[in-house]
């Protein structure tokens, strides 16, 4: 691994029901955190399921198929801290 390599799924969450796969798809040479993510759903027997497009990257993922959401760690680079946003599952 070099600073040339893609970076594909990055995290991965798993409930009972489904797999959560965050995506980037950049080189590590670049500043990963300026593009954002995807988040590929797929079910226990490997079928794609949904693809969230998020509107940022995202440093981890907490999946809620309960209340249907899917809470982001969003870095916020004025406060130097990571934010938790909420996306709903559609």
């Amino acid at each position: 691994m070099d600073k040339h390599t893609t970076v594909t799924f990055y995290r991965i969450y798993a409930t009972r029901n489904r797999c959560y796969l965050v995506w980037n798809g950049h080189k590590i040479e670049e500043e990963l955190r300026k593009y954002p993510a995807k988040v590929v759903v797929m079910n226990w027997q490997g079928e794609l399921e949904k693809v969230y497009q998020l509107d940022n990257f995202a440093d981890f993922i907490i999946p809620d198929e309960r209340q249907n959401l899917i809470y982001v760690g969003v870095y916020n680079a004025e406060i130097e801290l990571v934010e938790i946003r909420s996306y709903p599952m559609l």
